[in-house]
């Protein structure tokens, strides 16, 4: 199903492509759309990157303090039973 999602992304990706470009339909559209969409989608991005990097930059943060809890809860389960800690996974 991998491979179904990339071949569906990169048809998203090249349709993004074509109606930004906006040659071909600039002959069956009366309003030119590339003067009107690249543009806004300029403004777009500017206007929530800010954004994207706050809620991304907390997603990090909020997990990197889940996993630093998690270990603490593991090393206070082991000290409870008494495991002692492996060097290593050698079988």
């Amino acid at each position: 199903m991998t491979t179904g999602k990339i071949v569906l992304g990169a048809l998203m990706v090249a349709i993004g492509s074509v109606f930004l470009g906006a040659e071909y339909f600039k002959n069956y559209f009366f309003v030119p759309l590339a003067d009107i969409w690249v543009p806004a989608l300029i403004i777009i991005i500017a206007g929530m990157l800010p954004a994207l990097l706050i809620v991304f930059g907390s997603i990090l943060i909020w997990g990197e303090l889940e996993e630093k809890k998690a270990e603490k809860q593991i090393v206070k389960i082991e000290r409870k039973f008494g495991v002692k800690k492996r060097k290593g996974r050698g079988r």
